[in-house]
């Protein structure tokens, strides 16, 4: 019972991380006008 319960969260969370990962990514990478940082 215990590793489905988990096997449904990963389900459910898992698209959920991509998605937001993906909408982050696509919004700083439409903002050209912030300058980048490097460390060196």
């Amino acid at each position: 019972m215990l590793r489905l319960r988990g096997l449904l969260w990963l389900a459910c969370l898992g698209p959920l991380f991509f998605l937001t990962y993906n909408f982050a990514n696509a919004t700083a990478a439409a903002r050209s006008h912030v300058p980048s940082l490097a460390f060196d």
